[in-house]
């Protein structure tokens, strides 16, 4: 027994020691068991991406997908539309060169789902296709009275996007007729009308409404005063600044990063190239350190500016954004005036406001109006010795004409704003033509001295 055990633990130990060596001999063909793991990412309309992770085993690997919906795919990479939201169990199984077999399961949930992505959805009140519910929409309606096709189910007025089969026949904008008959009933009829006037004016991007200007945060200009007064007897050059106002204390803007916005004005009133839009020590999106902008009068009558934070923090509130300044030219307003206010509109266009990720935030432009007023408490001078000489054009460029109204000799001189002679001469005959080429932008005067006496003007170079 003795000897039976001692041969036993010699051969256990010799297949131990040689057995070593040979799983040491073994271990470049060996491969870990496959697994197999899933991301997932819900994307726009019910779309979601998947990705697949293989470990272990032997590639190359097959990978086959159970969305849970009673569809399927292959693939590591894949995409798939849900058409109706909800949860879904979704299994991956993976297959490795070696027929190693792996099963990953997990549930994901479907909240975003939109038939428009799939479909032309009908928006009640938008029968033209031009993604607005307006008086326009009423036209089509007349052309295609009493035609009939399939109803919608589950038809409303409300400003959504709704799935509908095709009439199979478009009005002539290429717009199928599901698109007219609004209320959904199958008949294109007068009761279409309402769908119309419930959402006048509401808007859609084809997938989904956009948001109503009415509940977007405001964009405006704020003056101290709704009305300037200019001097009758000295307009010159009045200098006005107002502040670039977003949100308001009822409609905020939540998760300012930047924007861009285009500004309209009278290019006649207000002196070229006198705007200018900077940073408002006031303003609630951040201090000059933490923006960036740029500002360029685009062309006559336009000026595009944009602003940027730098630091990656949002902003949330309302306020102040920017403060513009910018010259009226009081002669334009007197020659205007004859005894009558002048309205004059700054109109905010074209208003791009971001989010940090990029994404839009809906914002309502505003037009803001100002009225120029003579100020009635200045007795206005007399006219000089030439009340019927015409000075043109004025604001000047190159050349500065006047007409007389009258044969005359003169002598002529013209001062700067400081009273400087910069140029003067003589001539004879009923007009004047003035090469004004060598004049910087700003305000001047010129006198006609004649035989009936002493005549001034003012006049502007652009």
């Amino acid at each position: 027994m003795k000897k039976t055990t001692t041969r036993l633990l010699f051969a256990w130990a010799f297949c131990l020691l040689f057995g070593i060596g040979s799983l040491k001999g073994s271990t470049t063909d060996f491969s870990p068991p496959c697994s197999v793991s899933f991301t997932w990412n819900a994307l726009e309309g019910g779309m979601v991406n998947f990705e697949a992770q293989a470990q272990g085993g032997t590639a190359p690997y097959e990978i086959i997908w159970d969305f849970g919906d009673g569809t399927g795919g292959s693939g590591s990479f894949v995409d798939h539309a849900y058409m109706n939201n909800g949860y879904y169990e979704v299994t991956a199984t993976l297959t490795d060169q070696a027929n190693c077999q792996s099963v990953f399961s997990a549930d994901i949930i479907v909240e975003n789902y939109n038939p428009c992505y799939y479909t032309d959805c009908v928006f009640p009140g938008d029968v033209n296709g031009d993604q607005q519910a307006n008086i326009y929409d009423v036209l089509p309606i007349g052309i295609h009275y009493w035609t009939t096709g399939p109803a919608r189910m589950d038809a409303s007025d409300e400003w959504d996007g709704q799935e509908c089969s095709n009439w199979g026949d478009s009005y002539m904008q290429g717009v199928d007729l599901k698109h007219l008959d609004c209320n959904g009933d199958g008949i294109i009829d007068k009761y279409d009308l309402d769908a119309i006037d419930l959402n006048f004016q509401m808007e859609h991007n084809g997938l989904e409404p956009l948001s109503s200007s009415l509940y977007d945060p405001p964009f405006y200009l704020e003056f101290d005063d709704d009305t300037i007064i200019v001097n009758p007897n000295n307009p010159g050059l009045v200098q006005i600044s107002a502040k670039m106002m977003l949100g308001s204390p009822n409609i905020p803007v939540t998760d300012f990063y930047g924007m861009a916005y285009s500004l309209s004005f009278d290019s006649e009133l207000i002196l070229p190239g006198s705007v200018v839009i900077s940073h408002d020590p006031e303003s609630f999106i951040g201090s000059p350190s933490d923006l960036i902008s740029l500002g360029k009068e685009s062309e006559p009558g336009f000026f595009d500016a944009a602003v940027s934070k730098i630091n990656q923090q949002p902003v949330s509130g309302w306020g102040s954004v920017a403060r513009v300044d910018f010259t009226i030219i009081g002669d334009i307003v007197v020659n205007r005036s004859e005894d009558q206010d002048i309205p004059m509109l700054l109109s905010p266009s074209g208003i791009t406001v971001v989010r940090p990720n990029g994404s839009i935030i809906p914002v309502s432009d505003h037009p803001t109006e100002i009225i120029l007023k003579l100020d009635d408490d200045v007795a206005v001078q007399e006219p000089g010795a030439y009340p019927s000489m015409k000075l043109s054009p004025n604001p000047a460029k190159d050349n500065l004409s006047l007409e007389f109204g009258e044969m005359l000799e003169y002598d002529y001189k013209v001062l700067d704003v400081s009273g400087k002679d910069i140029k003067a001469g003589s001539g004879r005959g009923s007009f004047l033509d003035l090469d004004v080429s060598d004049l910087n932008t700003g305000v001047y005067f010129i006198e006609i001295t004649g035989r009936k006496g002493l005549e001034v003007r003012k006049f502007l170079i652009q």
